[in-house]
């Protein structure tokens, strides 16, 4: 009887780690935290079928190139990164969310930008509190045709260019820059649902638009049919 039950139990326990071992394969396959780590660059053994990459809280200061064909979203917020590799996304084709707040992207500028400019897929982009001045973002933002989310937080920001006319761009955050003018056409090709200026302070706004979030800003004139 005892022999008995205890053969029971052994099969239990295989069969217990055997699911066990396939849903952490599955898990694996899908996503991967590697974030709180006290790494300076990426891990070199990934798994090729990754979808998810979570590197945030880390001390990452390079971005070396990233061989995972099937990833979709990367997190890299909260670092120090300040250099990443020309090379570093051309392998990425599916990625759709990257998350680069709070690191040092005002230096090297020049190659950052090259970089970012390999992926015109994504659909998500932060890259707030970066200390980014307005040349720094309109590099940063060349060649995204496609973003849908975008989130310039907490930088340096003066003036908006052409590159804010993102036809695609829904949702997009300005909050905590130093925005001094709002023109008149800034937003005329975009499809934006939901804007930010919360933060931005002595601004003067040319333009009537709806669902603005303008809390914390001394504004020097309002449009008159500034609420449609």
């Amino acid at each position: 009887m005892l022999r008995h039950i205890f053969f029971q139990f052994l099969l239990l326990w295989f069969f217990g780690q055997a699911v066990h071992g396939i849903s952490l394969l599955y898990h694996d396959e899908k996503w991967q935290p590697w974030n709180r780590q006290a790494r300076h660059t990426t891990p070199l053994k990934m798994d090729m079928k990754l979808r998810r990459l979570d590197l945030s809280k880390s001390f990452i200061r390079q971005l070396h190139t990233l061989g995972l064909p099937h990833l979709q979203q990367l997190d890299l917020s909260y670092n120090q990164l300040d250099l990443i590799a020309e090379e570093a996304f051309i392998n990425l084709a599916q990625l759709e969310a990257l998350n680069l707040s709070k690191n040092a992207l005002y230096n090297n500028v020049g190659r950052n930008g090259r970089a970012l400019r390999s992926i015109g897929g994504l659909r998500r982009l932060d890259i707030s509190l970066n200390n980014l001045n307005d040349e720094a973002v309109e590099l940063y933002l060349q060649n995204k045709f496609s973003l849908i989310h975008l989130d310039l937080t907490g930088n340096g920001i003066t003036a908006l260019t052409h590159n804010t006319q993102i036809k695609t761009l829904k949702h997009l955050n300005l909050e905590d820059n130093g925005i001094q003018v709002l023109y008149a056409n800034t937003f005329e090709k975009t499809s934006l649902a939901h804007l930010n200026l919360a933060g931005n302070r002595h601004m003067v706004l040319e333009e009537a638009l709806s669902q603005l979030n303008l809390s914390n800003n001394h504004l020097d004139s309002i449009p008159v049919d500034w609420i449609k």
